[in-house]
């Protein structure tokens, strides 16, 4: 057992805060991030999103017979091409997917982390390097993870290798593409639709889960600045991070190794409230979805969240992060009621077959 493993929780948060050098990183944190009291306004309506009686089936997230490899790249393949087939006018997906295909990797053993991921960067010499690392995991969302990071090297910073004019651009296109390939497979792959569902409540979650590190993380920065208390945070977020302290003791590992996040999940929450606006009009106006989605797609690189935004019709960040919070609870419980006629039905074919 190392020094630090021998210490207490408070002993351990004592050393941080006498930690010079991460009072100045946090300080120059804050200071990057204009937006930082807003952020922490809205991360916290969400992180106090009550998930407390949601459960989840981990049965039906890792499939027993899981799509292999070439399954996931061609099931990507044929989901730009049925969005290609809902609105045929602007960027050509399925080209650009399969032209890309080349720089798609699912070797694992040569990665040091195994989260996928898309990246383009010119080398020392001056060549182009161009990646993008799928994990097939063997879970029901396999396919939806290829598309994730498929979408990305969709984007003109993949491409040309241009900087974005907006990091909070970033993951917007490829989250609402979550949502989109989730349904075109839900609708493709019908016997594993209760794996669907049940894969769409674990990821509503997870957002949450998100919102709460991200909080965490901010609540970090205002203690070590001063801004704020360990007692304030004792009295106002015990229920968050000390009934379950699996989360505040990540964040102080992550702090102790200097590899703490800074916020760092916040890029997933903004677009993740985009994504459900746009699955509802998938449904319901499948072309303008469609269309819009490549709107932005084609753009991202040049515009900002709110030019993106505003694309869409949306007023502002609030106005989405509103629909988002507002509409958690009926929107989990309707996947919630088709889980549960799924397994009813399910359950009555087996009583029909014995």
């Amino acid at each position: 057992m190392n020094e630090i493993n021998k210490l207490t929780l408070i002993e351990r948060i004592n050393r941080i805060l006498s930690d010079d050098e991460f009072r100045k990183y946090c300080a120059r944190c804050k200071n990057d991030n204009p937006n930082f009291e807003f952020e922490m306004q809205i991360v916290e309506k969400i992180a106090r999103i009550d998930i407390s009686q949601l459960t989840i089936d981990e049965n039906l997230i890792h499939l027993s017979t899981p799509f292999s490899e070439e399954m996931v790249d061609s099931q990507a393949i044929s989901f730009y091409s049925s969005l290609d087939r809902i609105c045929p006018e602007g960027i050509q997906l399925k080209k650009l997917a399969k032209y890309n295909m080349k720089y798609v990797t699912h070797d694992v053993t040569k990665e040091k982390d195994p989260r996928s991921y898309c990246c383009s960067k010119i080398e020392k010499d001056g060549t182009e390097f161009r990646k993008i690392f799928i994990n097939i995991e063997g879970r029901i969302g396999d396919v939806s993870n290829a598309c994730h990071e498929i979408c990305h090297s969709m984007s003109k910073g993949f491409i040309e290798m241009k900087s974005s004019k907006d990091k909070n651009m970033a993951e917007v296109a490829p989250v609402i593409i979550d949502a989109f390939s989730a349904e075109f497979m839900k609708n493709k792959y019908p016997d594993l639709q209760i794996n669907f569902i049940e894969d769409a409540i674990r990821s509503r979650i997870q957002n949450i889960i998100k919102a709460r590190e991200v909080l965490l993380d901010g609540l970090v920065i205002k203690l070590m600045l001063g801004e704020i208390t360990i007692d304030d945070i004792q009295k106002k977020y015990y229920d968050l991070y000390l009934k379950n302290t699996r989360m505040l003791y990540r964040c102080i590992d992550n702090i102790e190794r200097k590899k703490f996040t800074n916020m760092f999940e916040k890029r997933y929450l903004l677009p993740t409230a985009i994504s459900e606006i746009m699955l509802e009009k998938l449904r319901t106006d499948p072309k303008s979805a469609v269309k819009q989605f490549k709107t932005i797609l084609e753009n991202d690189n040049d515009w900002t969240v709110i030019d993106a935004l505003k694309s869409l019709g949306l007023v502002s960040v609030k106005e989405v992060f509103d629909d988002y919070i507002d509409n958690f609870e009926k929107r989990t419980k309707k996947l919630i009621e088709e889980r549960k006629l799924l397994q009813s039905t399910n359950s009555d074919n087996d009583l029909s077959i014995s």
